[in-house]
């Protein structure tokens, strides 16, 4: 599989959404990264499917420097990229 680009160490691109967590807050992929969603913006990212191909691009925010865009839904919300699932493991996620 080809590297995706990165951009101040988060990855860029097609990323296809593995789950959800805290009630879309926190969505993990399937190449184990994890992003946070700025609050306000997890109401859209609550209802998107797993298995869903999103698009991750630059930002214009300065805390949150990325946009995730899902192009079945047309959704683009603001997100911060937290690491991969193995440097977050510390973190206690819960499911809703």
């Amino acid at each position: 599989m080809a590297e995706l680009p990165v951009a101040n160490g988060a990855p860029v691109g097609p990323h296809r959404l593995k789950t959800r967590h805290q009630r879309g807050s926190i969505l993990e992929f399937q190449d184990r990264s994890r992003w946070e969603i700025s609050p306000g913006h997890e109401i859209f990212t609550n209802h998107w499917a797993p298995e869903s191909d999103i698009t991750i691009v630059p930002g214009g925010f300065p805390e949150y420097p990325y946009d995730l865009i899902n192009p079945k839904s047309g959704d683009r919300v603001p997100a911060r990229f937290c690491g991969n699932a193995e440097s977050v493991a510390r973190w206690r996620l819960i499911d809703h």
